[in-house]
């Protein structure tokens, strides 16, 4: 009796251990889509941070550091272009515009 019930319990472990190897694939895969998105969204974003400085009406230099008024305009402007996407991927911005 106890061998029956030892030989049933190695095939539903060899069956779970399957079910198992393939949920971990498909959420690794799932994974690492998300990643590759929320960088390529990352990318986008500094990109879009880089063009608005240099169309500042302010004509600062680069090194100098944006203003309040500036960082919030921005950061209303890559809310309006981007804010679906931030918000499906958990992409933050805080008030340095520093990718969070």
């Amino acid at each position: 009796m106890k061998i029956i019930q030892l030989i049933i319990q190695f095939f539903t472990n060899i069956f779970k251990n399957i079910k198992y190897r393939k949920l971990t694939k498909t959420l690794v895969e799932g994974a690492k889509k998300k990643n590759k998105d929320r960088l390529n969204l990352e990318f986008l974003i500094a990109k879009y941070i880089k063009k608005f400085r240099k169309k500042s009406k302010s004509n600062t230099s680069e090194y100098i550091p944006l203003s309040f008024m500036e960082k919030q305009r921005i950061k209303y402007l890559l809310e309006q272009e981007f804010g679906d996407q931030m918000k499906q991927l958990n992409v933050r911005l805080n008030t340095n515009l520093q990718i969070v």
